[in-house]
């Protein structure tokens, strides 16, 4: 484990971002009337795409909300919710539409296309659906992510 708890923040980021945000996509399409028979499963494949396909969003926004909150000194948790909603919205919106302007519809691509249409493909999915379900998500991963920022922070300033 490294000394700040660097690898506990950045996997809870994956594992905990991906998460909330598999929760805000699948309640949205079954209460857009997406069938509920095999809820469970669904879910399950529906939190396994959003795990392989928003590793890149997710450590981005965790990065870049771990050296804000340190350059602010953010203590409470209500600037973490905030700052983590509104950058993991940029985010997403950001690099999906990045990765809608390097697809292309020829037969032979270049492989660096190909490679950056394949990591930003979870965010080019996500803006094809309402704008505003990254904020949720973004909140709670915040919030979590303060919480083990905290854990570590506390056990490394004991030493």
């Amino acid at each position: 484990m490294t000394r700040r708890g660097s690898l506990a923040y950045y996997f809870a980021a994956i594992t905990l971002g991906s998460f909330f945000l598999a929760v805000t996509y699948y309640m949205h399409f079954l209460l857009s009337g997406a069938s509920r028979e095999n809820i469970g499963r669904d879910f399950l494949v529906t939190f396994f795409f959003t795990v392989m396909l928003t590793v890149l969003p997710m450590l981005l926004c965790a990065f870049l909300l771990r050296r804000a909150a340190v350059t602010f000194r953010w203590q409470t948790p209500w600037p973490w919710m905030l700052a983590g909603a509104a950058l993991f919205l940029a985010l997403v919106q950001a690099l999906g539409w990045l990765g809608n302007a390097v697809q292309t519809d020829r037969l032979v691509v270049e492989w660096w296309r190909m490679a950056l249409t394949f990591v930003l493909m979870g965010p080019m999915l996500a803006i094809k659906q309402p704008w505003w379900l990254p904020l949720p998500a973004g909140a709670l991963t915040a919030w979590l992510l303060l919480r083990t920022h905290r854990a570590f922070d506390e056990r490394s300033s004991g030493l």
